[in-house]
């Protein structure tokens, strides 16, 4: 049997399930090619499993205002990188030796490089063989963690199988989760 339900019991319940995974989920390294594209959406990394490193050419004199201004509402979790010398592929090298320091002292940690330059592409099918978690999106809304919290809500609902019930707690992308539930009412 199942029963739809929007009830505050099951909101809070969500809450709940989405704070405590929030404080264990692994940490998302967000690293932004500046040379190549001007990202918007800052906002949208201001949780505590995102860190932000954002790539400055060595030649490159400005950043917009709006930017900065985003980023430094992140606090501690972003950083600027200003890369050392001019070359062709200068600043695609420097994210990659961050991403490998940073894999080296976070095995569990997650790389979204915004770019897109397609070159970073073999670094990270490179990574991925390693069994180092990578990806390349072409804007901060690409990348699919974000893409999820921005997607129309799935309803959740109650399961109820042999006398269990468990409140089906919807989770974007990937369906629901059960969270044993033990005072239902209905």
């Amino acid at each position: 049997m199942r029963i739809e339900t929007d009830s505050q019991e099951v909101a809070n319940v969500l809450l709940r399930f989405l704070h405590a995974s929030e404080c264990r989920m692994r940490i998302n390294y967000v690293l932004i090619d500046l040379e190549n594209v001007k990202p918007t959406s800052i906002e949208l990394l201001n949780h505590d499993h995102f860190r932000v490193m954002v790539f400055v050419g060595a030649n490159q004199a400005k950043v917009s205002f709006d930017f900065a201004e985003s980023l430094q509402r992140l606090g501690g979790k972003a950083e600027y990188i200003r890369i050392a010398g001019n070359g062709p592929n200068a600043l695609d090298f420097h994210i990659a030796y961050y991403i490998g320091r940073l894999a080296k002292e976070d095995a569990n940690a997650h790389f979204h490089i915004i770019s897109k330059d397609a070159g970073f592409d073999p670094l990270i099918k490179h990574l991925r063989t390693q069994k180092i978690s990578a990806h390349r999106a072409k804007s901060i809304d690409d990348i699919p963690l974000v893409k999820s919290t921005k997607s129309k809500p799935l309803p959740n609902r109650i399961d109820v199988e042999d006398g269990q019930a468990s409140t089906m707690v919807a989770t974007g992308q990937h369906g629901h989760i059960p969270i044993p539930t033990t005072n239902l009412r209905t």
